[in-house]
């Protein structure tokens, strides 16, 4: 039964059908304070991308329209582990007209056995086999937000850097996302952008590093670079508009899977990248005990909206803490599994 949803995905590929454009932008023209708040706060991580699996957040789905996930044949959160454990703790179980639901394979072991059958898990794959150009420089995206980068985590993930690299590689840092027109009242620490960049600058002494604003980073030629994305706990995101555009761009990853894609089902996205899609799920529900103890003896979910729109908030204080746990569990228990 589970790759039913798989196997209506490919029907829905191979017939080159894009589902639900006028619900799509029912979400995007209809959006809450809540909604606008995180968008704002997650951009240029958040902004929109085309793709017929109807990418959106799960806060997205929060509108006047209360059966607006309903309307979806088919649609890709775009979530980190803290939407998503919400979103499943407002949908503990699919409903008959629940849609198929496109989950990053990274956080398939959150997905609730009840929605497996539901769900299909995707990966970001490169398919420009040929560099027609190389260049010596690598883009590093970063985050710069405290629950999303622990300083101990990002020297780990700089570690890991600088055995791909050169010493006459040129370093390119872009900082994403943490918007102060987001910006959250508790969350928000004002100085902890400094400290990643204090960190970064110094992991990287020797090496020549460039930083890039936006308008820098739009104009920039990427072709036969390489990237690197530094989101180690993917707390608020997994699906970034930074990493289609770097790769339709001819960049492609630091880290690269050697893999036969030609028996894989894949969703082409540019004629650079796409999606593999499956569903091998980690064989258990893998979410932290007290994550899951709070889930179910919270069954009735309170509204989380204020008037104040800094104290606007995906879920509670408590809610927050403990997918943070369950993000920093799950990057350790990566570590382990990679090493």
């Amino acid at each position: 039964m589970q790759n039913m949803a798989l196997e209506k995905i490919k029907e829905l590929i191979t017939n080159n059908k894009f589902i639900c454009n006028d619900m799509y932008e029912f979400a995007f023209f209809n959006r809450t304070r809540l909604t606008t708040k995180f968008c704002d706060f997650l951009s240029p991580d958040s902004k929109l991308y085309s793709s017929s699996l109807n990418p959106l957040f799960s806060f997205e789905l929060d509108s006047s329209n209360k059966y607006l996930l309903k309307s979806f044949e088919l649609i890709s959160l775009r979530d980190g582990v803290l939407p998503l454990l919400s979103f499943f703790r407002r949908n503990p179980a699919p409903e008959k007209i629940d849609p198929i639901v496109v989950v990053d394979e990274e956080l398939s072991s959150l997905v609730p056995i009840t929605w497996r059958e539901r769900v299909v898990l995707r990966r970001v794959v490169c398919l420009n086999k040929t560099i027609s150009k190389p260049q010596n420089k690598v883009v590093v995206f970063v985050s710069p937000e405290k629950k999303s980068i622990p300083l101990e985590i990002l020297k780990n993930e700089m570690s890991k850097l600088k055995k791909k690299i050169e010493k006459n590689c040129e370093v390119i840092i872009f900082f994403s996302s943490v918007n102060r027109r987001g910006e959250e009242e508790v969350s928000f620490d004002d100085s902890w952008r400094y400290r990643v960049f204090q960190v970064m600058v110094n992991e990287l002494s020797g090496y020549n590093v460039r930083v890039l604003d936006w308008r820098e980073y739009a104009s920039e030629d990427f072709s036969g670079s390489k990237y690197f994305f530094i989101n180690p706990l993917r707390y608020y995101f997994t699906d970034s508009f930074l990493h289609h555009d770097i790769l339709q761009r001819g960049a492609r990853p630091l880290f690269e899977l050697n893999e036969e894609l030609e028996t894989k089902c894949i969703l082409k996205l540019s004629a650079c990248h796409g999606f593999v899609l499956h569903q091998d799920f980690s064989k258990e529900y893998a979410i932290d005990k007290g994550m899951l103890e709070y889930i179910l003896k919270n069954e009735k979910v309170e509204k989380i909206d204020k008037d104040d729109y800094a104290s606007l908030h995906i879920a509670s204080d408590e809610f927050q803490s403990l997918a943070h746990d369950v993000s920093i569990d799950l990057y350790h228990k990566g570590q382990s599994f990679s090493c």
